[in-house]
């Protein structure tokens, strides 16, 4: 689906597409919860928020009156970044089922069919489709909510008859110790990878999938490799580094054949196969791949099988092999008298990776560290962020804001922060 950015119905649909989020989350709010209101956008000022047996049981109360709602139909009033407004009617009913519905002249409907969530512009007709899970609208249709697991309270407001609490997805965390442990699930698990979704046509819909074969292959290969790089420790250190032997036993411990079969060098060797079988059978993949993709497998391929040889096949002389590595690390390196041939393929081999690898797609492994989207806090909503560079700018607080429209939010049934419209 295309359109232009540049048009009047261009730029109209891109500013609709943005404030989907805001109309989802601000229909959130609508829940009447007796005393109670369960905010996802208040403002926060302190994370961890429960600290007495009363905000735990305030908290329960607001959890359990969140699982008994099934069905709701509310009205919402949707504020626009650039003052407009928009009203419309919510339907929900949980899990996964939700209808917005815009009064003209906004020509929006939004339904949730469980899995899919599905766009319509009756002024454009034309359909977006996004996945349930990429939206905030999975939050509001989630079958049971737990405040102790994927949402997380950060702060806990009381006032004259209402109890806010503000909740947060753990998928989005709000301090760098939370935004760290987000990169380092990411690096040792891949969760992107699993949670990435392939789509595919079924009876002539849209639908959504998890790739967990290629997500399983990644970690096999990934961590296989990670664990025959330690025990090549064993060459490179002396003395021995004690974690080396232990990774040695944990590896044999299937105590097949004599030498004792790794299971890395099995799970490595279906990994690369694995991985080179989708860019053979699969079309698009196929016509999509480049030399660069089939020659990296190929090359790590190749030292896998050529270590494996050496290993139960060819006889080499291992006291030398360590002497050769030690030299090279001491720029000092020492040829073995009688070099294998099979050792000498695996050596060449593996001194054409260490030059490839700068140059090749496989660095991309430091992407995870540098990407904004994971290793920085989501605490825009707490914490104005302004570049130093910028020149001053008159602001408008949320406050102000809220004194202006103070009447309008009245009408709709909103509560207000500020004292003086209470």
């Amino acid at each position: 689906m295309k359109f232009d950015s540049f048009s009047p119905a261009g730029a109209a649909r891109i500013r609709r597409l943005r404030a989907l989020a805001g109309a989802v989350l601000i229909a959130s709010g609508l829940t009447a919860l007796p005393h109670a209101d369960a905010s996802a956008a208040a403002a926060a000022t302190a994370p961890a928020a429960v600290h007495s047996k009363q905000d735990a049981a305030d908290v329960a109360r607001v959890q359990k009156y969140l699982n008994s709602l099934r069905t709701m139909t509310a009205r919402f009033l949707q504020y626009g970044p650039d003052g407009s407004t928009a009203e419309g009617t919510l339907y929900l009913s949980r899990p996964g089922r939700l209808r917005v519905e815009y009064d003209p002249p906004t020509p929006v409907l939004i339904v949730s069919d469980g899995r899919l969530v599905h766009y319509y512009d009756s002024e454009l007709r034309q359909v977006s489709t996004v996945r349930l899970s990429e939206t905030p609208a999975a939050v509001l249709v989630r079958d049971k909510y737990d405040f102790s697991k994927d949402i997380r309270i950060i702060a806990l407001q009381r006032g004259p008859g209402v109890l806010r609490v503000t909740l947060q997805d753990v998928d989005n965390p709000d301090t760098g110790l939370m935004a760290a442990l987000r990169v380092a699930i990411e690096a040792l698990f891949f969760r992107s990878l699993l949670r990435n979704s392939r789509a595919h046509v079924s009876d002539n819909r849209l639908e959504f999938s998890a790739a967990r074969l290629l997500w399983l292959a990644a970690l096999a290969l990934h961590w296989s490799l990670l664990i025959i790089v330690l025990r090549h420790l064993r060459f490179a250190l002396q003395p021995v580094p004690f974690f080396v032997p232990l990774l040695e036993t944990f590896d044999g411990i299937l105590q097949i054949g004599a030498p004792a079969l790794l299971i890395t060098d099995i799970l490595v060797v279906a990994a690369l196969l694995f991985l080179l079988g989708r860019r053979l059978v699969n079309p698009l993949l196929r016509y999509l791949s480049l030399f660069t993709d089939y020659f990296a497998l190929l090359l790590l391929l190749g030292i896998v099988l050529s270590g494996i040889a050496m290993r139960y096949g060819a006889r080499v002389d291992i006291v030398s092999v360590k002497a050769l590595v030690l030299g090279l690390a001491a720029f000092r390196p020492v040829p073995p008298m009688a070099p294998n041939p099979l050792f000498l393929t695996h050596f060449f081999l593996v001194s054409a990776l260490a030059i490839y690898l700068p140059f090749s797609k496989l660095v991309h492994f430091g992407g995870v560290f540098l990407s904004p989207t994971r290793n920085l806090a989501n605490n825009s909503r707490r914490v104005r962020h302004v570049n130093p560079w910028n020149h001053a700018v008159p602001t408008h607080t949320y406050a102000e804001w809220e004194a202006e429209n103070a009447d309008v939010m009245r009408a709709a049934g909103l509560p207000l922060d500020g004292a003086d419209h209470v």
